[in-house]
């Protein structure tokens, strides 16, 4: 197994003279959940944005294994075997939660071979995710949770190497956590997925992952184990400013 499965090396983007990221440099190594963590407008999910293709960076490389990925569509990159969620949430709200993954499974690394292949792997697939007594329900008939759920069982369903998860906790129920992070931990353990997480919920992201990556500003502030990133006083500093200086956990 590879030691790295995605480069990031002096990677930058800039928008209408505004420096979005500058020089932005990490190594993420398989079968690992990996945190990123800052402040709102730290240059997060524009960080994703630039590793799937959404954006060019105007500077940099981005490495998944042994090939290179600024300049490619996020087809060829999501073919490639990275999947990613939103922010904001994007199923398709007027389909079944079937419909979704279906779609992963149709038009992912590896699309399946009849669409009586793909349904099974859709079935399996939700109830990996706890979804399947759901499964013929439209998406906007579910809650929240449920959402963001079908649209992680759709980014599965691309059979992906490395998954990018933007705010997948946002506005759940706290009773909602733990389940979440059970799934993620089980798409590491079960499936073999490499992680790769943004979450405000700093609880979630120390007692859940291996390593963390902080950004501040456009720029990496720390890197490390959690409890390392956790005591950095530049990250307390970030968060919190001189003067409110205290621990993150």
């Amino acid at each position: 197994m590879t030691a790295t499965i995605l480069a990031v090396d002096g990677l930058s983007v800039s928008f209408g003279g505004i420096q979005a990221l500058q020089r932005v440099t990490f190594e993420i190594a398989p079968g690992r959940i990996v945190g990123i963590m800052g402040p709102n407008g730290a240059g997060k999910t524009t960080l994703f944005n630039l590793i799937t293709g959404v954006y060019r960076p105007s500077a940099g490389v981005i490495r998944f294994g042994d090939r290179e990925l600024q300049g490619l569509p996020p087809s060829r990159i999501c073919r490639s075997g990275i999947a990613r969620t939103f922010q904001s949430g994007r199923p398709f709200m007027n389909m079944t939660a079937r419909d979704n993954v279906l779609t992963g499974l149709l038009y992912g690394q590896q699309p399946a071979a009849s669409r009586g292949e793909a349904g099974h792997e859709a079935e399996r697939l939700l109830d990996f995710v706890g979804l399947l007594p759901r499964a013929d329900r439209p998406v906007a008939s579910l809650n929240l949770m449920e959402r963001k759920i079908v649209e992680l069982a759709r980014a599965l369903a691309t059979r992906p190497k490395l998954l990018l998860l933007d705010e997948l906790m946002a506005g759940l129920n706290p009773n909602d956590l733990a389940p979440a992070i059970a799934i993620i931990r089980r798409i590491r353990d079960e499936l073999g997925v490499t992680v790769f997480w943004i979450e405000h919920i700093m609880q979630v992201l120390m007692n859940t992952c291996e390593h963390l990556i902080v950004l501040h500003h456009g720029e990496k502030l720390a890197e490390g184990m959690p409890q390392a990133v956790a005591g950095d006083p530049a990250v307390a500093e970030a968060y919190f400013g001189k003067k409110g200086r205290r621990e993150l956990v």
